[in-house]
């Protein structure tokens, strides 16, 4: 839907959508997702006064989803129907019409066009907040030494190209981010170890293996008799890499979160009966070897805790990505993993075995 539309729009496709009237009939009519009304997000009931109509993602907009005027409202908003050079009609003979006599070329030279400038303002807006924030720390480290900082003219047209030659400091802030993510200095111990068998694992596709899963089961109870420090260093992590603490804190408190968020995969993927593949993973077939030991109904108990246990560690697992994934760097850690390993399992996980 939206995602499509803005694809298709970069690359100059004539676009031709409902207007916001005819879009609410055909919405009710077959309903296929458009603003999604059913959906809820946290906190914002709190702020819904300060629009013209709720949206449909607070309690007071879910209430009345058919609300004309609120969907006519959020609707006009729209990427589809406020970016230039889209094709609206309100009815099948005036689609037909439309394209039969606009001039398809003249309208994706304007889409281009209109791309172009959007990111042309993205680069600047980018631009502009990474110099703030360098000419913020730059002036941080000089209050540190007791001297002024140099006036923004004397720092050139690009402090980070700038940053980029000059300063040592850049490159040991590198360094460190790269410590606290890959959890690869002395002082993280055990997670040396468990990261070099994690990346042999997904090497070979995440098989079972029991020695990596008691490795990993070990990293998470050592954490779960300090579950107060948890919530404390994951913060202390997204900090860091915000750029709002410093990493070395983070070294020093020995928290691998990215190791964390493997460990929880792992033992996870090793929660999964019958023999299912699991993103790059292969099949477990020894799971029923292992709970034969007991009764048909103690194995019955066991496989049920076990699939519990394991979709509460994939949905951990996820959750320390933030939300939205927002931590979800980690194809740039030492860690092979991404979130859509953890959305497989997760999907592998609640699907009846």
């Amino acid at each position: 839907t939206v995602f499509a539309f803005v694809e298709v729009y970069a690359l100059g496709v004539p676009i031709f959508v409902p207007t916001p009237e005819w879009l609410y009939r055909l919405r009710r009519a077959a309903p296929f997702g458009f603003l999604q009304p059913s959906l809820s997000l946290p906190h914002l009931d709190d702020v819904q006064s300060s629009f013209a109509f709720p949206p449909f993602v607070s309690a007071a907009g879910r209430a009345n989803p058919e609300d004309l005027q609120a969907f006519l409202h959020w609707q006009r908003l729209s990427e589809l129907h406020t970016r230039p050079h889209v094709q609206q009609f309100g009815s099948i003979p005036e689609l037909l019409e439309l394209m039969a006599s606009v001039d398809l070329a003249s309208i994706s030279r304007g889409m281009l066009e209109h791309m172009k400038l959007l990111r042309d303002h993205a680069a600047t807006s980018w631009g502009v907040a990474m110099q703030r924030l360098l000419l913020r720390e730059d002036s941080g480290h000089a209050a540190q030494r007791g001297a002024a900082p140099p006036p923004v003219e004397q720092r050139g047209s690009s402090a980070l190209d700038s940053r980029r030659q000059s300063s040592p400091s850049a490159a040991a802030a590198a360094a460190q981010l790269r410590f606290i993510l890959d959890c690869s200095t002395e002082s993280h111990g055990a997670w040396n170890t468990f990261r070099a068998a994690f990346q042999k694992s997904a090497a070979s596709g995440f098989p079972v293996d029991w020695d990596l899963q008691a490795m990993a089961n070990s990293l998470w109870i050592s954490i779960q008799q300090l579950p107060e420090n948890l919530a404390g260093a994951s913060a202390l992590f997204h900090q860091a890499i915000m750029g709002d603490a410093d990493p070395e804190l983070v070294i020093h408190s020995r928290h691998c979160h990215f190791g964390l968020v493997a460990a929880l995969f792992v033992l996870a993927r090793h929660g999964l009966p019958g023999g299912r593949a699991v993103g790059r993973g292969q099949g477990r077939d020894d799971v029923d070897a292992v709970l034969a030991v007991a009764t048909e109904a103690a194995a019955a108990t066991a496989a049920a805790r076990l699939a519990a246990e394991s979709r509460q560690h994939a949905s951990l697992a996820m959750e320390m990505l933030g939300g939205a994934s927002a931590l979800d760097f980690l194809e740039d850690s030492a860690w092979p993993l991404s979130a859509l390993d953890i959305a497989a399992l997760e999907s592998a996980l609640s699907s009846p075995f």
